[in-house]
């Protein structure tokens, strides 16, 4: 597994990397990165075999944290796709990059640390993923 910063993801998707959510429906629908994104929750990550056929596809994977991250980029590998990266911090880190690199205003990063910080679903779902 390869974490990667939140610098190299950027880059990455503009490149056309797909963006895998992993998180949650809740914290996905109160706040998500609008890049090329698709949503499968940690828990289902064999669903991404139906929205991503191409194994050799470059995957950037994020959660909340990193954590849920790197067990559904491990479920990736063990289902054969070759170009999986976690975003190290997840979505948190991306949104202080973006906001530390100057390409979402302070009002942006509020608000979306704001909702990150709420947790949307407090009973997060640990299990890690079947692979």
């Amino acid at each position: 597994m390869q974490n990667i910063n939140a610098q190299e993801a950027e880059e990455m998707l503009k490149q056309d990397a797909i963006l895998l959510d992993v998180r949650t429906k809740q914290e996905f629908d109160a706040f998500h990165i609008n890049m090329n994104v698709l949503f499968v929750p940690h828990i289902e990550i064999e669903k991404a075999i139906k929205l991503i056929p191409n194994k050799d596809a470059t995957i950037v994977v994020t959660c909340r944290s990193g954590k849920r991250g790197e067990y559904a980029t491990n479920a990736l590998i063990n289902m054969g796709y070759t170009n999986v990266h976690n975003i190290a911090g997840g979505i948190i880190e991306f949104n202080n990059y973006l906001f530390n690199s100057g390409k979402i205003s302070k009002e942006e990063y509020e608000k979306a640390k704001t909702t990150l910080e709420k947790r949307p679903d407090q009973a997060l779902d640990t299990r890690q993923p079947r692979a």
